[in-house]
């Protein structure tokens, strides 16, 4: 039960709530057994979030490009600290990387926080806009205060002899298809 606690403080809240879909799901990765949390930001830092985060009450109007792991958390993030926050993300879906889990079974735990975060951003203020691609005027005509970016890895072949051959596949290129 505790690496669910460090995971999410608020776990028997919501619970009690009704809940269990907003409970944030651990990933298994052992990270608390060194005083980290993957998908808790705020494990082990609470005795320094006041003097991390100074809220000023100022709303501001984010932009967040990106709609992977890193772009979903920043996004709700700002969301959090109440501001207007809008996400633009150049493909049909929202997940990044994280999608290729959908697809293979023994990833389910990355599946599983992939899809609450997905929940947590229609739960959310924040304005998500798919098959939208960040372009400079797009981002200028929005006259954004901040621009977060978070615009994720693309995969990359290894320069070695034969890796370019047409059997040869990325990652990418074959889950769900």
């Amino acid at each position: 039960v505790s690496r669910a606690l460090i995971c999410d403080e608020h776990y028997i809240d919501k619970i009690q709530e009704g809940h269990g879909e907003d409970i944030t799901p651990c990933l298994l990765c052992n990270g608390c057994h060194s005083s980290f949390c993957a998908v808790n930001p705020y494990a082990g830092y609470h005795h320094m979030l006041d003097r991390m985060f100074h809220p000023t009450g100022i709303k501001k109007k984010v932009a967040v490009l990106g709609g992977g792991p890193a772009g979903l958390r920043a996004a709700l993030f700002a969301d959090e600290q109440g501001h207007d926050v809008t996400l633009y993300e150049a493909g049909d879906q929202l997940g990044g990387q994280l999608k290729f889990a959908d697809h293979v079974s023994f990833k389910w735990n990355l599946k599983d926080y992939k899809d609450w975060m997905i929940r947590q951003i229609q739960k959310s203020g924040v304005k998500v806009l798919c098959n939208t691609p960040a372009t400079p005027e797009r981002i200028a005509e929005g006259n954004y205060d901040v621009i977060l970016a978070a615009m994720g890895s693309v995969a990359q072949r290894i320069p070695v002899p034969g890796a370019d051959r047409p059997e040869v596949w990325l990652a990418e290129e074959v889950f769900g298809r």
